[in-house]
């Protein structure tokens, strides 16, 4: 047997019995498996950015949340104040008035 009677040794070739509908077949599924991987990889980048800026957003909201419990601290701080200035002014009242009386 000679090399060119070799099929092995003859390279890669496409026999007339493989249907035409098959080759296109598969070649609309190759266009359509590197149509879904682009489109993947696109929403993959979008929602990448979307988090980046959803973290942005909650470092911003953790700052103002940070503020806001700083400023309600110092607000208890002042009630507590002037809640014993009042019980100190009615205790007071409360001593003028029973010293007051005959």
């Amino acid at each position: 047997m000679t090399s060119a009677d070799d099929p092995a040794s003859a390279g890669w070739h496409l026999d007339k019995r493989v249907p035409l509908a098959l080759i296109i077949t598969i070649f609309m599924q190759t266009v359509g498996a590197v149509w879904f991987a682009a489109d993947l990889a696109n929403s993959v980048e979008n929602n990448t950015d979307r988090i980046a800026e959803i973290r942005k957003k909650a470092v911003g909201r953790d700052r103002s949340t940070g503020q806001i419990n700083e400023r309600l601290i110092r607000l208890e701080e002042d009630v507590k104040h002037g809640n014993k200035l009042l019980e100190e002014l009615v205790r007071e009242q409360r001593r003028q008035s029973n010293t007051i009386r005959p």
